[in-house]
């Protein structure tokens, strides 16, 4: 892609990919990332442009390349279906306007700390290290189905708001977890579904809310394999659980 095509803020980006540099867009840094769609253009960056840079851009010799990208507004659908990307990324305290497909992608290692998404579309996502998302806002459903994470999958605190009726909050189903499960705090509104998930390490779902509907499961692990502990204290669940 042209530099001449981009913005100040999508050139910056471009340019400290190559060195694996940091670019913070926040100010000040405790801000709310749900208000996210109010940020001006100098922190504004086209799904399209993210995805050239992670699939083409040029690096430089003795470097090692990697998105590192705080407080961005992200426009448009970041698209990486089948996409292999050998770099790591990470998309922290950001706000996307549409939800990132990335079904049937293969990424180092995916960081989405306290972004705000109005979902996730990751069915059988291969991930070979570490795949974070805690203190995340979902305004809709977050798919996981069939994803395989070598290291462990954080979920700390995040939030799933109400998904189309009908569908699970978050789906989890046969999943492979090479690590534990991490997911204190989590906040679902709708159910989370483990069903046939495979967890090398523990799953911690302590202090979780999962909310269903009435007469509707919140939590459907009735096939879940586990090799450590699976810790629901102080949850609360609201609506039918199913567990081995």
């Amino acid at each position: 892609m042209e530099s001449d095509n981009m913005t100040p803020a999508e050139d910056r980006v471009w340019r400290a990919f190559a060195r694996g540099a940091d670019v913070d867009l926040r100010e000040p840094a405790d801000e709310d990332p749900a208000r996210g769609a109010g940020w001006g253009p100098e922190r504004t960056l086209r799904a399209a442009v993210v995805r050239a840079l992670l699939l083409s851009a040029p690096q430089e010799d003795g470097e090692t390349a990697a998105l590192r990208l705080a407080g961005a507004r992200i426009t448009g659908t970041l698209n990486l279906q089948y996409a292999d990307i050998g770099h790591a990324v990470r998309l922290s305290d950001c706000f996307f306007e549409e939800v990132p497909v990335l079904y049937a992608a293969r990424l180092r290692q995916l960081n989405l700390r306290g972004s705000a998404l109005p979902g996730l579309d990751a069915d059988t996502l291969r991930v070979d290290g570490v795949l974070r998302m805690p203190g995340c806002l979902f305004e809709g459903p977050v798919r996981l189905g069939g994803a395989q994470i070598s290291s462990a999958l954080f979920m700390d605190g995040a939030t799933i708001d109400e998904p189309p009726s009908g569908r699970p909050a978050l789906q989890l189903n046969h999943v492979t977890v090479g690590d534990g499960l991490s997911a204190p705090g989590l906040r679902a509104r709708g159910e989370v579904r483990l069903t046939g998930a495979s967890v090398a390490g523990t799953v911690d779902l302590n202090g979780a809310r999962l909310e269903a509907g009435a007469g509707e499961v919140a939590l459907d692990a009735e096939t879940l394999t586990v090799d450590g502990d699976a810790l629901l204290r102080d949850a609360d669940v609201r609506g039918a659980l199913a567990a081995p």
